[in-house]
């Protein structure tokens, strides 16, 4: 019998934190490759025996290192992973005695960091740059190390202290005016010392708020070689550490640093990065711009050049592929699907609700105090940009049936707009920048991840001309330079979401978001996953109920077929089932409100929390029903459901990959808002009956 050969082996440097522990301890296993983990105290000084002798298969590293070695041309490529950071207004530190002292007066003073590279100093001297004017060149900086990366030298005022080991010595010897230490260093590190900048964590929380995301502080890299000669070893390390920063997400509180820590190539990290490397560039930290999008390229190129036999888990399905644009020839089984589609469309709307009918007056016009002039402007810039052809087609009514017309299926029916492919990219982009202003940070994320892994699917079953990230359908509805009612849709395979503006109130349905598969383990878009929170936070809350709130909530043992309200379904009757929450514990109620909160934030974050209020006024005629099985491998259906809210979820069998059963591999995601308030119609009627004569010839299956 020959023998087996050793399973691939990677050395990996990671710090001890509470989302490395499952890893570390073996609760998150990976099989077929062994990691070891060394141990380096302190941590930053495996950061120079990475990059001067590329000692560890895959280590943490400091983000001013990283990007000084990506500079340097070591082979090393950043994981998009973000390890630790936090705000960094409390790590500039003074004597006590010195409270006279503001950042102001540091012009001119020697201040103590370890390293001019170090990369606390780089986020706190961008503080002082934005918001004191203070220059890095203003300051002499006294360091107690060399940098990390041998190829670099610091600039002129930077200069190495010929007595003290520490910058905590430096500052109570008053060899400087003031430290910088990490964030922590406050009654650690730093005991005995207090911030100079006054308030620090509120002043922390506004740098947050105004730059939409958490200073970064250390990172993943993986050498070259590694990456090139074991992608499948890299690649299942990455998901284990993804599985095992999710698996502790509870024990990370609400502050930025519990904030941060996250995998995938999210806006908080690309924002991160791009803010440090132009703090990087303006303190001759590196020499160079950084190019962010180019670091990401870098990642997927390499990670995926090699992944995909192992990663093809995944059997496409072996069928005639369907017509993903417009066919060139109408057969007679394509045209009875789509007559059956406009039927349906063309049906007086009423909206979903109970077999009691719609319910009504839950929507008044009102003020939410949201500024959507941003949108609005997008819009105005994208309806700018487009030629008077791109116009008759994109550019559409705001009565216009189409607004019905969506499907979430890859199939080409009733498609309209513009296709995003077809755009050049200014106008995608314009189009886009309409997305972005109307939806949060993570709902836009979300939205652009569901596009990303049709492309995944593309990829798997060799047909990226028929599934790829830009074929959508964009429509752009009403007048907004009028500041009348208008709205936009965006329309394809597994995304399809209907936003409409009436005055500063926003309605965000129906959005249908799914994904088959959820992640893409190789492939352009390799990393990049989806609803691992709609699931985790949904299971977290079954496993929190008592055997008689469970009798309450399961509806069924088996998964329905589909969701119930999906395309074509704006009338559907749907009773309420399930467990009102009601009848939940407080602590229960709070995750109850955490999974409506991760649907509802999809919208921007003002009109998310006008939304939310509404919802939880609605709390006590909200039920929670579950279908399926429990247990972290449990497939299930689950949905929430108010008169004014209606949101489903279920695991699905396959339809682009042979799977006959559902699997978490394929994901359906709906919204509604019930009583006849998707497309805004409820607002829209109020605003006609306020502000205009009823419209005439209104056609009866239009949405508005």
């Amino acid at each position: 019998m020959p023998a087996q050969s050793a399973p691939p082996k990677l050395t990996v440097l990671l710090g001890d934190y509470p989302h490395t522990r499952p890893l570390k301890d073996g609760t998150i296993q990976v099989p077929g490759v062994e990691f070891v983990f060394p141990r380096v105290v302190p941590l930053y000084a495996a950061f120079a025996r990475m990059v001067r002798t590329l000692e560890f298969d895959v280590c943490e590293m400091a983000l001013a290192t990283y990007l000084q070695a990506r500079e340097a041309g070591i082979p090393i490529t950043l994981l998009p992973v973000a390890m630790i950071g936090d705000t960094h207004h409390q790590s500039l530190t003074r004597l006590p005695g010195a409270a006279s002292l503001s950042p102001r007066d540091l012009v001119g003073q020697r201040v103590g960091v370890r390293s001019y590279s170090q990369t606390t100093g780089l986020w706190v001297r961008g503080i002082l740059r934005e918001e004191y004017d203070v220059q890095a060149s203003d300051v002499t900086w006294i360091t107690t190390e060399s940098p990390h990366v041998e190829q670099y030298r610091n600039p002129p005022n930077v200069h190495r202290s010929a007595t003290s080991e520490s910058v905590r010595d430096l500052l109570r010897d008053g060899d400087v005016a003031a430290a910088v230490l990490g964030p922590r260093a406050i009654g650690a590190q730093g005991t005995g010392l207090v911030p100079l900048i006054e308030d620090p964590r509120a002043a922390g929380a506004a740098w947050v708020e105004r730059h939409g995301t958490v200073p970064v502080n250390h990172l993943v890299v993986v050498r070259d070689d590694v990456l090139s000669s074991a992608p499948e070893s890299v690649m299942a390390l990455y998901h284990a550490l993804e599985a095992s920063i999710e698996a502790t997400a509870g024990e990370r509180d609400e502050s930025p640093a519990g904030h941060v820590v996250s995998t995938g190539w999210s806006d908080q990290l690309i924002r991160s990065l791009q803010i440090a490397g132009r703090y990087a560039r303006e303190q001759d930290v590196v020499r160079s711009a950084v190019d962010v999008a180019q670091i990401e390229k870098e990642w997927r190129r390499k990670s995926s050049s090699s992944a995909y036999e192992s990663a093809l888990i995944l059997t496409p399905r072996l069928r005639p592929s369907a017509p993903t644009r417009e066919p060139a020839e109408w057969t007679p089984d394509l045209l009875s699907k789509v007559e059956w589609r406009r039927r349906a469309a063309a049906e007086p709307f009423r909206g979903v609700a109970t077999s009691d009918g719609v319910r009504p007056d839950l929507f008044p016009l009102r003020s939410t105090g949201v500024d959507v002039s941003e949108a609005r402007q997008a819009a105005e810039g994208y309806l700018s940009s487009l030629t008077e052809k791109e116009l008759l087609v994109g550019g559409l009514p705001m009565d216009d049936v189409t607004w019905r017309h969506w499907a979430n299926g890859a199939r080409y029916f009733l498609r309209h707009g513009l296709l995003l492919e077809d755009l050049d990219g200014p106008k995608r982009q314009a189009a886009l920048e309409v997305m972005r202003a109307s939806l949060s940070e993570a709902g836009y994320r979300q939205v652009l991840d569901m596009m990303r892994l049709n492309r995944t699917v593309g990829e798997l079953r060799g047909e990226e001309d028929l599934l790829n990230e830009w074929l959508y359908w964009f429509s752009l509805y009403g007048e907004p330079e009028l500041g009348r009612p208008w709205g936009w849709q965006l329309d394809g395979h597994h995304v399809n979401v209907n936003c409409v503006f009436v005055g500063d109130q926003m309605t965000l349905t129906p959005t249908f978001l799914g994904a088959e598969p959820v992640t893409a383990s190789a492939g352009k878009f390799v990393g990049t996953t989806v609803f691992r929170r709609e699931e985790a936070v949904a299971q977290e809350l079954f496993d929190s109920l008592t055997a008689g709130q469970r009798g309450k909530a399961v509806i069924a043992d088996k998964l329905p077929d589909e969701v119930f309200v999906g395309a074509f379904r704006d009338n559907f009757e749907l009773d309420y089932q399930g467990l009102p929450l009601g009848d939940l514990t407080p602590s229960q109620k709070i995750i109850a409100a955490e999974l409506l909160g991760l649907y509802v934030g999809r919208a921007s974050d003002g009109h998310a929390r006008f939304r939310m209020e509404e919802v939880l006024a609605h709390e006590g005629d909200t039920h929670f029903a579950w279908a399926g099985q429990g247990g972290p491998d449990g497939v299930f259906y689950y949905r929430l459901h108010s008169p004014v809210i209606l949101i489903e979820f279920e695991h699905m069998a396959g339809v682009m990959f042979a799977n006959d059963v559902p699997s978490r591999n394929h994901i359906h995601t709906v919204v509604r808002t019930p009583n006849g308030n998707d497309y805004g119609i409820d607002l829209l009627r109020r605003h006609h009956e306020r502000f205009h004569q009823p419209p005439n010839g209104t056609r009866s299956g239009s949405a508005a």
